[in-house]
């Protein structure tokens, strides 16, 4: 039917100001490197707010975002972020209906979204009234521009500048001499094998793999592993710190939002202020800050914020909204039972309690929309994945998954498994695919999104195993003294050595970088 094609979306595009004075200031070689970072900017920051990136030509980005206020905040942040480059973006958001046409999204919400960026100088976020009334409340600010007539649209249409984030005012853009001086930041890279012979390649890999060997070798010794980096090119293990910030015995504590790696240490670790939210550069794992955290906090990110889950106890828990850039506490939601888990769903945030309890969180308000109980049909709730058009929930000790209708507001399905396992995600290759970790049969089974039923299951030969998750096309496990690495398209499967005296407790994947960080938890090994 015509209709299914369209949907309710807002609409994000923006270009670089001055590009062809910037690339004739810089020259081809500059201009390149200056162009390659710009556009992995650009990526990270729609990946850490949940964009969708639809078309990108030259120097310019078309995005749809499935809320206003993320696609608002993201177009600030990578305002704010192409500024370390010396470069300035104008942007452009409305929210309204669009369609598909020939395989992408069009329509008169996409041609508006466009039109209101055409209007805008270096450094502006512009948004039409639509989408400046539907973030009331969400901390932005806006000033009037009047109205204008945009080309092809009937009428005339209110639009507005982004004026303030959170109470701070929008920074004005770099003077001509700063913007130069970041420019001039800016080198190509070396690329000495651009001409090197075959003979001459294998040889260097043969070197760069027993320098890497030997470093690992080196770096058993000496104080603890904190954490380190795989290629998932090579499958090796090439970078392994010792800065003393260990989360000793808490198994997934590492996250990657888009644009940083996090580490949550407990209170124990030395190294770090007491109870930490460590803040690390995803390339090479250096902390560059710190932030407080309360008892037993639990971490995660969505909607363009980190979540910092607090356990109060049996009856109470609580979720802190975080600005990531600033480490301050936007807001606190008070929730019922003790925290099981909590994970972003399209548009809502679902917190799970261990008694059962089922919320769903306007994650732009922060404030609860709707609250379920679960007690009687859910025994031992430990997880909470949304997809689709459903809430799955895993009654893991009871060797179950339940299919959560929000619309019905009631379970619509409960999936009896042979497996006794816990949900780890989405498959990343088609958005359909749950998968069920069985650490005691060391099993994978991929689970149908909209029915539950399982599949073939991959093996990895059982053992302790304490986190998992989805990047580069492949399934990593953590599994003390090996990560196992399955490949979705192939089924192949990798185990890659940690080096002694570590053990692998969290998994963070960074494709943005190309690198997979481990987290040494100090945990038992197989």
């Amino acid at each position: 039917m015509p209709g299914q094609s369209r949907r309710l979306e807002s609409v994000l595009f923006l270009d670089l100001v001055g590009s062809t004075t910037i690339a004739a200031t810089v020259g081809d070689d500059r201009w390149r490197e200056v162009l390659t970072r710009f556009n992995r900017t650009v990526r990270a920051d729609l990946k850490r707010f949940g964009g969708h990136e639809e078309d990108t030509a030259g120097d310019g980005f078309f995005a749809t975002f499935p809320a206003p206020a993320q696609a608002v905040r993201c177009a600030h942040a990578i305002s704010e972020d192409v500024r370390e480059l010396g470069l300035e973006i104008r942007a452009g958001v409305h929210t309204g209906e669009t369609e598909a046409i020939d395989g992408k999204r069009g329509g008169l919400g996409v041609v508006i979204g466009a039109r209101v960026m055409s209007l805008g100088s270096a450094g502006e976020v512009l948004v039409t009234s639509t989408t400046k009334d539907l973030v009331v409340g969400s901390g932005l600010a806006f000033e009037s521009l009047s109205a204008h007539e945009l080309k092809g649209v009937p009428g005339t249409w209110q639009v507005f500048a982004l004026s303030r984030v959170d109470a701070e005012p929008v920074r004005v853009p770099l003077a001509a001499e700063e913007a130069l001086e970041r420019l001039e930041r800016v080198q190509p890279a070396p690329f000495i094998r651009r001409r090197a012979k075959p003979a001459a390649a294998v040889v260097a890999f043969l070197l760069v793999a027993t320098v890497v060997a030997a470093a690992i070798h080196h770096a058993t010794s000496g104080s603890p592993v904190t954490i380190m980096g795989v290629d998932p090119k090579t499958n090796l293990v090439t970078a392994v710190l010792r800065d003393g910030v260990q989360s000793l015995h808490r198994p997934q504590a590492l996250s990657y939002d888009g644009s940083s790696l996090w580490q949550s240490t407990p209170h124990d670790s030395p190294g770090a202020p007491v109870g930490s939210l460590v803040r690390r550069d995803p390339k090479t794992g250096a902390i560059v800050g710190t932030k407080n955290l309360e008892t037993g906090a639990g971490l995660g990110f969505a909607f363009g914020y980190a979540w910092i889950g607090l356990y109060q106890g049996i009856d109470h828990a609580a979720l802190e909204k975080v600005d990531p850039a600033s480490g301050k506490v936007l807001a606190t939601i008070s929730l019922p039972g003790e925290l099981a888990d909590a994970n972003a769903g399209p548009r809502s945030l679902w917190y799970l309690s261990t008694q059962g309890d089922l919320v769903e969180i306007d994650p732009i308000t922060a404030t609860i929309t709707n609250t379920y109980s679960l007690a009687r049909s859910a025994m031992a709730p430990a997880k909470v994945v949304p997809l689709l058009d459903f809430v799955w929930i895993c009654d893991c000790d009871n060797g179950r998954i339940m299919r959560f209708d929000p619309k019905l507001g009631q379970v619509t399905a409960t999936v009896n498994l042979q497996e006794k396992g816990y949900l780890i995600g989405v498959d990343s290759s088609d958005g359909e695919t749950l998968w069920l970790l069985d650490p005691g049969a060391g099993t994978i089974v991929p689970l149908d999104a909209a029915t539950g039923e399982p599949g073939q299951p991959l093996g990895f030969g059982g053992g302790n195993v304490y986190d998992a998750q989805i990047g580069f096309d492949s399934i990593w496990v953590a599994a003390g003294s090996q990560l196992f690495r399955f490949e979705l398209s192939t089924g192949k499967r990798h185990a890659i050595a940690i080096p002694d005296g570590a053990s692998a407790g969290g998994v963070a994947i960074d494709e943005t970088d190309g690198i997979v960080w481990v987290e040494n938890c100090g945990c038992p090994d197989n």
